[in-house]
């Protein structure tokens, strides 16, 4: 891939991870409706499973040019620790994506039980709020991508974060499950 087209694969392998989670969750919900979770936790097992398959059996382990050499796991990591370290901006990326991708990971989680235990959503309903989740994630996942190759991938991400920002806190003063699903389309 060609570094001046890095952003716009990104999204559109993030897009189209998006749209494969949303295609798992509609095939969860008439199980959800049921209140069959048992068959829930089955399928996605199983959907992973299913798309596992071509990494498995199309990618081949390639063996080292060398044979790695004998040291301990503890002290390789170290190694590596030191070597991300010394390299500032590589250390600064791995701060800030973690930082930012724990945030987004604990929102979208909290966001179903604040739906469910908050504003009342039923099991089916807030699976159908995830799937529009999905959705509209796939649609920025495409749309930032492309436009993070232009403006470049700092600002586009500390943007994104901005309005990540700003609709944490339209979810927050929501009162209302209509007001959510609005909240939920950003």
């Amino acid at each position: 891939v060609e570094s001046k087209t890095v952003g716009r694969w990104s999204g559109i392998g993030w897009g189209l991870g998006y749209l494969g989670s949303m295609v798992c969750l509609v095939l969860c919900l008439p199980w959800v409706e049921a209140g069959r979770f048992d068959y829930v936790f089955l399928l996605v097992a199983l959907w992973w499973l299913v798309w596992s398959l071509p990494l498995f059996f199309m990618v081949s382990d390639r063996s080292p040019a060398t044979p790695p050499p004998s040291v301990s796991v503890f002290s390789q990591l170290a190694n590596t620790w030191r070597r991300i370290r010394a390299n500032r901006p590589l250390f600064r990326f791995f701060m800030a994506y973690f930082l930012y991708n724990d945030g987004i990971a604990t929102t979208i989680a909290f966001a179903a039980l604040y739906a469910s235990h908050t504003l009342g959503f039923s099991a089916p309903d807030t699976l159908k709020l995830l799937v529009v989740v999905q959705l509209s994630a796939a649609f920025g996942a495409f749309g930032l991508g492309a436009l993070s190759d232009r403006l470049g991938h700092v600002r586009v991400i500390v943007w994104t974060l901005v309005v990540w920002c700003v609709v944490i806190l339209a979810a927050v003063l929501v009162t209302s499950e209509a007001g959510f699903w609005c909240v939920a389309l950003v």
